[in-house]
């Protein structure tokens, strides 16, 4: 943690020096390299063992389904740079709706943990949090009634602040919107299973949209103050 706490020193040192000095594309580019030494000094101190995930990845052999067991298996001991690795590698074999919010669901954790830890890199954690809105969208463009990406994009916005809660709340209530027209449809066909399974989904969105709706009455309340 010292050897990151003292990086960081030198490196904003060293940026602010050039924003100084250089002009806008410059500065641009400085930035892009400071925030990716700081992701690989991360990973280095969380997961010493991440170069030999990151190889294991890139096998010819490696599938989509692989990789994303892979990530799961690293997710569930806590390995998250690995798990994001795995499911960035499935998604560019094979763009589907499950690795996008798995990817968007570690991306949001470890943000909090940039955030949180003692680096506080809130630029980084920033990045991230953008990714994840972005790979949660794409997960319901690919499948509008998979009710886990409206909870990974909801999750998103909700770690960005409570100024955007009013966003996780509408996320919800539209896919909430589309689980209910597909139940009709179900009801007409007969399938109990996947009626439950549908009805399932919309309880937790019900729970989500209660939290997304707490948050969005206390930022109302915050600017109401401010006024």
């Amino acid at each position: 943690r010292l050897h990151m706490t003292a990086f960081l020193e030198v490196a904003t040192r060293d940026w602010n020096i050039q924003r100084q000095e250089s002009g806008t594309s410059t500065i641009a580019s400085s930035f892009q390299e400071f925030e990716a030494g700081a992701i690989d000094l991360l990973r280095g101190e969380m997961e010493l063992a991440f170069p030999e995930a990151y190889e294991q990845l890139q096998s010819s052999s490696m599938t989509a389904e692989i990789a994303l067991r892979i990530g799961r298996a690293h997710f569930a001991q806590g390995r998250l740079w690995s798990a994001e690795a795995a499911w960035t590698r499935a998604i560019d074999l094979s763009d589907e709706a499950r690795a996008r919010t798995n990817r968007a669901h570690v991306r949001i954790l470890l943000a909090r943990r940039a955030r949180g830890d003692c680096i506080g890199f809130a630029s980084l954690a920033n990045e991230m949090l953008k990714s994840a809105v972005t790979d949660a969208q794409v997960s319901l463009e690919l499948d509008p009634l998979w009710k886990r990406g409206a909870e990974r994009l909801a999750d998103a916005f909700l770690a960005m602040g409570r100024e955007h809660a009013a966003q996780a709340c509408r996320v919800i209530v539209k896919t909430k919107c589309c689980l209910g027209m597909r139940l009709q449809e179900l009801q007409g066909e007969g399938n109990a299973s996947a009626q439950s399974l549908i009805q399932a989904g919309i309880v937790d969105l019900d729970a989500k949209l209660e939290l997304a709706k707490a948050e969005a009455v206390l930022w109302r309340s915050v600017r109401a103050s401010c006024k």
